[in-house]
């Protein structure tokens, strides 16, 4: 059975289209198969059969091409032209009011006296201020396991240098009696 591809080859060969290194390739597979030069054959006779039989008339392309030309010359494009009507004047106008009145007021905004002047992209920030302690600060923060647990660990591992497992830390007022305390995990 021939693929495809070697139809194609073949029909190319008919019409003599192939290139010099296809042209010998498919020659030498003609010389080794039957089915190869059987299908040429017919396609050859197909070839001669249309050429009888279908009678096409000559073309002067040229001519063809003269007249083509000549009649699209001479056709005339109507030119187009764009007509705004009062609502698009007045949109229009408003439109450029109001980009210079935007461009002034930015304009005039950045040349007020007395504005602060300062590197661009930077803004100066005028909040409340920090309100003074009335009694000691207290804050108690534990990561890890709870007391009890903790103490245990320590006292199992104190051959072993580790992170702590707990982290306690505790501010205190000295100035109100109150002693600091010191985790047993501080060093």
């Amino acid at each position: 059975m021939i693929g495809e591809q070697l139809e194609f080859q073949i029909s190319q060969y008919a019409d003599n289209t192939l290139s010099a290194g296809e042209r010998t390739a498919l020659e030498a597979e003609l010389e080794r198969s039957a089915e190869a030069r059987a299908l040429l054959t017919e396609y050859r006779k197909l070839d001669e059969v249309l050429r009888r039989e279908i009678l096409v008339p000559e073309v002067n392309w040229d001519r063809l091409a003269e007249q083509i030309s000549g009649a699209v010359g001479e056709e005339e494009i109507p030119g187009r032209r764009l007509v705004i009507g009062w609502g698009g004047r007045l949109a229009l106008a408003a439109s450029v009011l109001i980009a210079v009145g935007v461009g002034l007021a930015v304009y005039m905004k950045g040349t007020t006296p007395g504005a602060p002047v300062g590197p661009a992209g930077v803004a100066k920030v005028e909040g409340p201020s920090a309100e003074a302690a009335t009694q000691p600060a207290l804050v108690k923060i534990d990561v890890g396991p709870g007391d009890e647990f903790a103490e245990a660990q320590y006292q199992l591992s104190e051959g072993i240098v580790q992170r702590p497992s707990s982290v306690r830390v505790i501010a205190s007022n000295e100035e109100a009696g109150q002693d600091t305390h010191r985790s047993p995990y501080q060093q």
